[in-house]
Parts: C-alpha cells; sequence; structure tokens
C-alpha cells in the first residue's frame, strides 16, 4: 500500500472515531405538540402522541424529511402541509390526519394513512411533480385533488367523496383543468376503489379528469391548454349520485380539458346517470378500451 493510501485510511479512521454517531445517521425527533414546523433536511421525525391543532398541525419545510405517524393521529385546519421547499418528503402511516394534507413540494411518497377531509379536501398536490399516494383511506369532498401538478401515480387507494358545504359536487379524484401549458400532464390513477357516499343530497364524481358535465349532460372547457396523457386503468368506481351534476363513475372533461388519456381495464357501475362519460365529441383523442360498465354518453367508450 503507498503512503498517501495509508494516510487517507488513517485519517477515515480517525475522523469516524471522533464523529459522534448521532451525525452519522438521519436525526430522530420526536413531536410531542402542534402547531410544530419540521425544519431539519433528512431528519426522522416521529408522532409521540394524539395532538390538535387550529391551523396548520405540521409544517414540513425541509427537503428529505420523513414522517412517521406511529399509529397517531393528527387534527387541523390542515393536518399536514408540505411546502414547496421541501422535496422528497415521506409521510408514513399508520395514522390518522384529520383536515388533511396539502402537498407543494415535489417526489413526496404518501402511504398507509386515513386522511379525513371531513367536507374539505383529503389531500391536495398543488404545482408539485412526482408525487406517490397509495395504500390510504381517504375521506373528503375532494378526496385527491390535482391542481397543476403532473407525473404523479395515485395507486391502490380507497376513496369516498361526501359533498358538504361549498363542496357540491364531490369528486373522489380529480385533476382540475389546465391555465398554463404543461400542468397536469402525465400523470396515473391506477387500481383504486372509489365510493360516492349517500350523505344528504349528495351529488359526486369517482374521477374526474377536466370540467364535468352539467345537468343537461353537456360541459363548457375553461383550461386554455389540455390534461395531458392521464392514464386511468384497472380502478372501480361505484354507487355515484348526481343532482345538479350528473353522477358519474369516470368522466373526462370538454375540449381543451383532456387529451390524449387513456381509460381501460376499470369497472364503473351503479352510478345514477353515466358510468363512464367523454365530454369530446366521438371522444376526441382520448381512448376508452376493455372498460367494465353499463351506461355511457358515446358510443366510442368501450
Amino acid at each position: 500500500m503507498k503512503c498517501n493510501q495509508l494516510i487517507s485510511a488513517a485519517a477515515v479512521a480517525m475522523f469516524l472515531a471522533m464523529t459522534p454517531q448521532s451525525s452519522l445517521a438521519a436525526r430522530h425527533i420526536e413531536i410531542t405538540s402542534c402547531p410544530y414546523t419540521a425544519n431539519v433536511a433528512g431528519a426522522i421525525y416521529t408522532i409521540a402522541q394524539k395532538m390538535d391543532g387550529h391551523g396548520t398541525c405540521i409544517d414540513v419545510t425541509a427537503s428529505n424529511i420523513t414522517l412517521k405517524m406511529n399509529g397517531q393521529g393528527v387534527s387541523g385546519g390542515i393536518g399536514v402541509s408540505i411546502e414547496a421547499s421541501a422535496k422528497n418528503a415521506h409521510i408514513l402511516g399508520p395514522g390518522v390526519v384529520w383536515g388533511g394534507i396539502v402537498d407543494q413540494g415535489d417526489s413526496a411518497l404518501i402511504r398507509d394513512l386515513v386522511l379525513q377531509g371531513d367536507i374539505g379536501y383529503g389531500l391536495l398536490i398543488w404545482g408539485a411533480s412526482g408525487v406517490i399516494v397509495e395504500h390510504n383511506s381517504i375521506y373528503g369532498a375532494m378526496g385527491v385533488d390535482l391542481s397543476a401538478s403532473q407525473k404523479c401515480k395515485i395507486d391502490r387507494n380507497r376513496i369516498v367523496a361526501t359533498s358538504g358545504g361549498r363542496y357540491d359536487p364531490a369528486y373522489a379524484i380529480s385533476i382540475e383543468p389546465a391555465v398554463s401549458k404543461g400542468q397536469s400532464k402525465g400523470n396515473i390513477i391506477s387500481n383504486n376503489n372509489l365510493k360516492g357516499s349517500h350523505a344528504g343530497g349528495l351529488t359526486s364524481i369517482g374521477i374526474l379528469v377536466g370540467n364535468p358535465p352539467d345537468e343537461t349532460g353537456n360541459c363548457q372547457p375553461t383550461g386554455r391548454f389540455p390534461i395531458e396523457g392521464t392514464l386511468i386503468v384497472n380502478n372501480t368506481s361505484t354507487e355515484h349520485s348526481g343532482w345538479d351534476t350528473p353522477g358519474v363513475g369516470i368522466a373526462l372533461g370538454c375540449k381543451n380539458d383532456s387529451a390524449h388519456s387513456v381509460v381501460k381495464g376499470n369497472t364503473a357501475l351503479n352510478n345514477q346517470n353515466y358510468d363512464l362519460y367523454d365530454g369530446n365529441t366521438n371522444c376526441g383523442t382520448n381512448v376508452w378500451s376493455g372498460n367494465h360498465f353499463k351506461t355511457s354518453n358515446q358510443s366510442c367508450i368501450k
């Protein structure tokens, strides 16, 4: 071994001996009350007990943070907020988040939680990319809402849409109309079980890309740019009922709302107005195939 290699090895050994173990591993921090700001990059935070707050209970502001719910529950106007500065946040169950989650951070992982949005959002993904949402039970007037977000995957969740207050109609999963080029592109909605709750006067849609139809079965686009390339596959969407807005299992909005969507292998049954709906003439550039359903608004839906 050369002399400089010996020196390097010795230097490394000395560094390891002199460096506290805590600085070599992720920092572990317990949270015992809220409001609380998780701002240590790379730290692992654990909820120590049930916590209630009036505003945001937990605000995640730094990158690479893991928040473990540890079987506990947190509540607030917003249960957990992931800021745009907080890339690669992991919010992990089991545990309950009342007031839902608002995520503005790219590459978040939200897994194994119960999200109670009540009459608000269960989960709002806002201006984020690459978010993965899997194995959650979600309740709210807006179960999962994607706004200006792309390349997100909503997979293997159970979502119950319940309308109420100003959130009527209700949507289990909604991708909002795009207002600038490239918004809401390339999202995947797969293997979810979606239901409408029959709480008083409910109007609900299981999956909505763009704008919903009105009571006549027509819809008006508001986005200047289409929501491009949504993949909707192997979902079950049932028991959605409608009043001012039709109850639909899966709906693609009007021209300039949805384009190049692929809808295949889904089951949509027992929805009050349409099991499947496409607001584009002859389905536009959208492709429907291999779906199990009874009612639809166009013959291009298969």
